[in-house]
């Protein structure tokens, strides 16, 4: 992990523009200051994607194709908090969930509320 960060760096240092990989960023404190600029008015996305789950779920749902009580596999990128997603989550379906981040933290996070206020449903984090 160590040589590989090294590497990262040494060759995002050396490159022009010079950069560094965004998975680097993703650590406690960057997923904190990520839920802030989430929040900010500005920031658009995550009040539109939560108002399409809100208020259009079951339309999302029926995209699917699945007849009723047919089991699927919702694997979601970038799951973060599962603010968002909880809302399609809460449906009675049956399928299993595979939340994916570039980072831990929100995944432990996620597991831990899902525990609580989904119990039943499969969760698959590791």
């Amino acid at each position: 992990m160590i040589e590989q960060f090294k590497k990262d760096v040494l060759d995002g240092l050396s490159s022009e523009p010079k950069f560094l990989s965004s998975k680097y960023f993703y650590d406690k404190v960057g997923d904190e200051l990520f839920v802030q600029i989430m929040n900010m008015p500005e920031y658009y996305l995550t009040r539109s994607e939560f108002e399409i789950f809100s208020e259009k779920t079951e339309n999302l749902i029926n995209s699917f194709g699945i007849a009723e009580g047919t089991y699927f596999e919702l694997i979601e990128l970038g799951a973060g908090d599962g603010t968002k997603t909880k809302e399609l989550l809460n449906q009675n379906f049956n399928f299993s969930y595979f939340p994916i981040d570039i980072s831990e933290n929100p995944l432990d996070l996620l597991n831990s509320s899902l525990k609580e206020e989904l119990p039943e449903l499969e969760v698959a984090t590791k």
